[in-house]
């Protein structure tokens, strides 16, 4: 895999991350528990997050 093809996926998990983030702030700003939808977001963000992560290592 070229380096740009790493730096692209690099980006693409610091896209996910800066996504997730925003949830996770928004969630512990509220008073109440995040919503299961919510919820169900944040860990999809984290399971494609890890996948893009473990393309870039397996290269």
């Amino acid at each position: 895999m070229s380096d740009r093809v790493t730096s692209e996926l690099e980006a693409v998990v610091a896209r996910l991350r800066a996504e997730q983030d925003v949830l996770l702030l928004d969630a512990e700003a509220d008073e109440r528990p995040p919503c299961q939808a919510v919820l169900q977001r944040i860990v999809e963000l984290e399971t494609k997050i890890q996948s893009v992560e473990d393309l870039i290592e397996d290269r």
